[in-house]
């Protein structure tokens, strides 16, 4: 079991809280909206509980094969899934225990905080090329970073949360920019990994919806960051058939589903800024697609296991490079 499935829960997770936007939109008649958050909140507590216990069993009995996952430049930045889970957990349960909230929110911001300095540390101190360059480094020095900071506005003093939102914006800059000269010196990436290019939408989307909230108003830098998101978005759309190809259906689509929902969160909130048919539009689209497209992915998964699809022989690791070489030029 690749660490990638460390990802899926983000995206239920993700819907759960879009769904909780939705329904603070509408009146309060409409309570139906709330029970369908409710039930996307149970579901990723449940496939949290799963995934991290079939990890943990993973760690035990094939220790080798993680340490080789977390040794790979490819692979490593993944492992911050786990702590951002937890962050993710804590605007589950911010209406239902604040207590259950706060203890998720600091174990797993101070995780995400951690792994973020580890990472950025690690691409440093040793000898990388563009080669190297991955998806998952956006979600364990930005994305991570970026929620840390939105669910604990309410929790820390806002100069903690600003001071974790400059650092996911700093490595933000960087790694995009960096994403674009490794596409366009190598090519697309592996089609293994390629659908987690997805999470250049789920940056730009977060660092939007992170912005208001810490600012308190929504204003032209938060439109910049959403625009950023639309305009890769559609981009990433037109390049669909090499990201996103029917033969890698499985597994390796697992990294989309948290990008869906961010997206449709920054859509609310520029639509409650603009407020016009367009946006409502756009609105309306992205929060269906993020639910239909993550209650497919789970669909996907539980088709997959029943024809026992769902772990190839490669497993999706033979889709980086191979730990003992993990410095190879050849590209990922």
């Amino acid at each position: 079991m690749p660490n990638t499935v460390l990802t899926f829960a983000l995206g239920m997770t993700g819907v759960a809280s879009l769904w909780r936007s939705v329904a603070r939109r509408l009146p309060n008649t409409y309570a139906i909206w709330w029970n369908i958050s409710d039930c996307f909140a149970v579901l990723a507590i449940l496939i949290i509980l799963l995934i991290n216990f079939a990890y943990v069993m993973k760690i035990i009995k094939f220790f080798p094969a993680v340490k080789a996952e977390f040794d790979n430049p490819g692979t490593f930045n993944t492992f911050a899934a786990a702590f951002l889970n937890f962050v993710l957990l804590a605007s589950i349960f911010a209406p239902w225990s604040p207590l259950f909230s706060q203890a998720f929110w600091y174990f797993g911001a101070l995780g995400c905080f951690s792994f973020a300095l580890y990472a950025m540390g690690r691409w440093l101190e040793k000898p990388y090329t563009l080669a190297d360059v991955s998806p998952p480094h956006l979600l364990s020095s930005v994305v991570a970073l970026f929620l840390s900071a939105l669910y604990g506005s309410v929790i820390v003093p806002a100069e903690v949360c600003w001071f974790l939102y400059s650092g996911a914006f700093l490595a933000y800059c960087i790694l995009m920019t960096i994403h674009f000269l490794r596409m366009m010196q190598f090519g697309m990436y592996n089609p293994k990994i390629a659908p987690g290019l997805w999470i250049l939408v789920a940056a730009s989307s977060v660092a939007s919806v992170t912005y208001v909230q810490l600012n308190g108003a929504y204003d032209g830098f938060a439109r910049g960051c959403f625009m950023v998101s639309l305009f890769l978005c559609c981009l990433l759309l037109r390049l669909s058939r090499l990201i996103l190809p029917l033969s890698s259906a499985g597994i390796s689509w697992f990294p989309t589903s948290f990008p869906a929902a961010a997206f449709a969160q920054a859509c609310l909130k520029y639509e409650a800024f603009v407020g016009t048919s367009l946006t409502r539009t756009l609105a309306f689209v992205a929060v269906g697609w993020a639910t239909f497209w993550n209650v497919a992915l789970l669909f996907l998964a539980a088709w997959s296991i029943k024809n026992g699809r769902f772990l190839p022989k490669d497993a999706n690791v033979r889709a980086v490079a191979d730990s003992s070489n993990s410095h190879s030029t050849k590209p990922l």
